[in-house]
């Protein structure tokens, strides 16, 4: 049966308003008695706002928006979308509805054990320490990175050699770039994205290839290879290959997402940006000569956020700006360099105040668990002018992507809190998570959690004189104390945290 509507009551116009209208005529919808199939079925493909939502409309929508058919269908997607951690072993078919419902709780707000005082240091719900057997003569302390996929199943690492992909159950090795030189390469740095419900890792490498010259190793050319790696029966190709300019004094960092790679590669102020398109096979490379900046993807978009100081006033300006991707190669026709003059679909600009240094920021992005078609970008500014305090000031923003044709992306500022965070250690590459928890060092090499939404924490807009810089407080919990622990990273949803000690990879899951 399709639902009645009735409409009660006529139409009435304010005088008062002018044009503003109150709308007295009321809908009742009448929800026919044996339809609660029908509803669960609508409600399994919503999102959880919407769910939450409706299940504030009566006692009958609250009951079958907390069934489990319907929990079980939400938190799967979020499975699939890659977007939660869960603890390795624990099967989504076993939970309760409480439990699936504290699942979407902790990968909105992350572990309750990162936001309350109650203990000492946050409570996990495992440990793992997984033992790669590297060769004896590769020096561990200059293994570049480590990534938890999401899913928890496996952990990507690297060093000089290969990149090298280990199975979280099993503690074995599970897959290697093995490359497609018969000549020395050296891994410079990878990024890595995990698509198609958990079943497939696109991995993007970047190499340098290498000739021995007497008694030294000299770089012949550095490409970009994106790899596909099946993670279910741990094969991998080459999906895309393209070579990039870069000199060992150059600096490189790199994001994949979706059908696209970013690069960024260069000196101070001579830098370059370069897009690929694995489903093309191109590429578009962007001069960003004197464009202090910093960029990152989201599907089909990318956000890039500079800074500049105005001459006149002297104070300095962080400008967003959100391109549509394929408009940005779709712009640019030639192969060779060329600048960046693709009008912006988002141009926002927030003063900073002046100093002696310019404001250094890094950037998050993470899809949001409530809402399909929107991410919540976070900007953090750690250096603060004229003032020997440790601040940070950290912005909110929710980006909605388009949903239908005819709609633009928006960018939406939620809040802007300054935080004074005392004897922290900025490191390069700062990641604020979804729930808003940070991980910091001291000078005692002590790691700690930061939750910069704690709702002690006193909001203030951002201003341009130092006495409006107040100190908020902030929710510290002492995380890793030993000096053992190095390279230690927070995943992006659950508050999942590896760590290297000695050699060993840890994993300790949060509750």
């Amino acid at each position: 049966m399709i639902p009645t509507f009735r409409k009660r009551g006529p139409l009435r116009v304010s005088a008062r308003s002018g044009i503003k209208t109150t709308l007295a005529a009321k809908f009742k919808l009448t929800l026919p008695s044996d339809s609660d199939d029908v509803i669960l079925i609508i409600l399994c493909l919503c999102d959880i706002s919407t769910v939450l939502s409706m299940s504030r409309v009566s006692k009958r929508l609250r009951h079958l928006a907390f069934s489990r058919e319907v929990w079980f269908a939400l938190i799967s997607d979020l499975r699939a979308r890659s977007i939660i951690d869960y603890v390795p072993g624990e099967r989504l078919e076993d939970l309760t509805v409480s439990g699936l419902v504290d699942l979407a709780q902790r990968t909105v707000h992350g572990p309750r054990s990162f936001s309350t005082r109650e203990a000492s240091t946050p409570v996990f719900a495992k440990q793992i320490f997984l033992n790669p057997s590297f060769p004896a003569d590769v020096q561990f302390s200059l293994v570049g990175s480590m990534m938890l996929l999401p899913g928890a199943r496996f952990l990507l690492c690297s060093d000089w050699d290969r990149v090298r992909c280990w199975s979280v159950d099993g503690d074995r090795l599970f897959w290697e770039y093995e490359g497609h030189w018969n000549s020395r390469f050296t891994v410079m740095g990878y990024d890595a994205e995990v698509t198609e419900s958990g079943r497939v890792a696109m991995i993007a490498v970047v190499v340098a290839v290498t000739v021995v010259e007497g008694l030294h190793y000299s770089i012949r050319q550095i490409f970009v290879d994106v790899v596909h790696l099946d993670l279910v029966h741990g094969t991998s190709f080459s999906v895309f290959l393209c070579p990039v300019t870069l000199n060992l004094a150059s600096h490189l960092s790199f994001r994949i997402c979706g059908d696209f790679v970013l690069v960024q590669t260069g000196e101070s102020h001579q830098e370059q940006l370069t897009l690929l398109k694995l489903s093309t096979q191109s590429s578009r490379t962007y001069s960003m000569t004197g464009f202090n900046y910093k960029a990152l993807l989201i599907p089909g978009y990318m956000i890039l956020v500079n800074r500049k100081k105005d001459p006149d006033t002297l104070y300095w300006k962080l400008s967003f700006h959100v391109w549509n991707i394929d408009s940005l190669m779709n712009h640019c026709t030639r192969r060779h360099k060329t600048d960046l003059k693709a009008p912006p679909l988002i141009h926002q600009s927030i003063k900073y105040p002046p100093g002696r240094r310019p404001p250094d920021f890094f950037l998050s992005a993470h899809a949001s668990p409530l809402r399909k078609g929107h991410y919540t970008l976070w900007l953090a500014c750690p250096q603060t002018p004229r003032t020997t305090r440790r601040l940070a000031t950290i912005n909110k923003y929710d980006v909605s992507l388009q949903i239908l044709r005819s709609q633009k992306p928006s960018l939406k500022q939620l809040s802007s809190r300054t935080y004074d965070l005392p004897g922290t250690l900025f490191q390069a590459d700062w990641l604020v998570s979804y729930s808003g928890h940070v991980l910091r060092h001291d000078y005692t090499r002590a790691h700690k959690i930061c939750w910069l939404t704690s709702p002690n924490a006193r909001s203030k807009q951002l201003c341009t004189h130092d006495k409006c810089l107040g100190k908020n407080e902030c929710l510290v919990v002492e995380l890793l104390s030993s000096d053992a622990h190095e390279d230690v990273q927070l995943s992006s949803y659950g508050g999942t945290v590896t760590f290297l000690q000695g050699r060993q990879f840890g994993i300790q899951f949060y509750k």
